[in-house]
């Protein structure tokens, strides 16, 4: 398979130099002071802000860089037919050995690899080292993408939710209230969307993960980092290697903190 290449014109130090450079800033001192902490976890848990921080600068000049439009999310999409799209990712992460979970150009799209660069593990948390016995047996290392974006942000692919879209920045009337990424629960994530619920449902669609002690990073759409603990047990669900059986409902506290933080009622 070809490699990914960017259609932009490199001069000198380019934008995507720039952002490469402060995103191992970042993981350096990430490292740092996981060191001074001495433990696996608050490791994961730095390197894993530290991904989510630079991925919403990223998301944040591609933006500016587009007259305020937000780069979009593809869902239900399998395989690489998407690479043509305006999106921040791809490919199709599963328990079985389709090509694009562990294949890092599935994660490195011509839209936002200019801005993200080409390190493919700023897509994924550090903590999230979940295999299959299959995916083992093949000797991978890990799956490639650990986060998804919000579905109320970008262009909308389906009309499935019942809440507003943020298209644009200066659609988002509280960037510091609404969440761009989330970290997915391992058995929950397949496409690069989350969706927190359906028009319909009763709670919750997709997942979120619990990888740092009963607790999820969220990405913020003014691009600060928060690490949200979980308080039901249905939250937190031990991976079991196969799409997950979601028992929280809309008066769970955890669902209805995702939901406030998901986007406004109306389109």
């Amino acid at each position: 398979m070809n490699a990914v290449h960017s259609n932009t014109r490199e001069s000198g130090f380019s934008r995507s130099d720039a952002l490469a450079t402060v995103g191992t800033l970042a993981l350096m001192m990430g490292l740092l002071l996981s060191v001074a902490g001495g433990t696996r976890a608050s490791s994961d848990q730095v390197f894993c802000r530290a991904n989510l921080r630079h991925l919403g600068q990223s998301w944040q000049t591609y933006a500016l860089d587009h007259s305020g439009r937000v780069i979009g999310t593809p869902n239900g999409v399998p395989d690489l037919t998407f690479i043509a799209g305006e999106f921040w990712t791809g490919g199709w992460v599963s328990w079985d050995s389709t090509p694009t979970s562990s294949n890092v150009l599935s994660v490195l799209t011509p839209a936002f690899v200019p801005y993200v660069g080409r390190d493919p593990r700023v897509f994924r948390c550090p903590a999230d080292r979940y295999l299959s016995s299959l995916q083992t047996a093949r000797r991978w290392s890990s799956r490639v993408r650990s986060y998804s974006m919000n579905s109320c942000f970008g262009p909308r692919s389906q009309d499935l939710v019942s809440l507003r879209q943020f298209e644009r920045l200066e659609d988002v009337p509280d960037p510091s209230h609404y969440f761009v990424l989330i970290e997915e629960h391992p058995d929950s994530i397949n496409d690069p969307t989350f969706f927190t619920t359906f028009q319909g449902a009763s709670g919750w669609v997709d997942l979120p993960a619990s990888h740092h002690e009963r607790a999820c990073n969220f990405l913020f759409a003014d691009a600060h980092v928060e690490t949200h603990p979980w308080q039901s047990a249905r939250t937190v669900i031990p991976v079991r290697f196969q799409f997950p059986i979601v028992t929280g409902t809309a008066k769970d506290p955890d669902f209805r903190w995702t939901y406030e933080h998901t986007s406004l009622p109306g389109r």
